[in-house]
């Protein structure tokens, strides 16, 4: 059982009610919250297109198609 689902629901619903208290549509709510969700995997994994598939639960050409969409780039490393 995953202890931390609660307390993430509690935070998801707080943000959303936020959201909503501010106009923001559902349909840029869930293109952002994609963006943020997919950018985060591939950056804890140095952008490996595989095992972000992988963890996200979705196909390889489908995870390309939203970097493509959303303009995900790598992030850049620090010097």
């Amino acid at each position: 059982m995953n202890h931390n689902k609660p307390l993430i629901h509690d935070r998801l619903k707080e943000l959303v009610d936020e959201m909503i208290g501010l106009g923001i549509r559902y349909v840029d709510a869930k293109d952002e919250f994609e963006k943020i969700f997919i950018t985060g995997v591939l950056n804890s994994n140095g952008f490996n297109r595989s095992e972000a598939s992988e963890k996200l639960g979705i196909h390889r050409n489908t995870l390309i198609y939203k970097i493509r969409r959303h303009k995900i780039e790598a992030a850049k490393k620090q010097e």
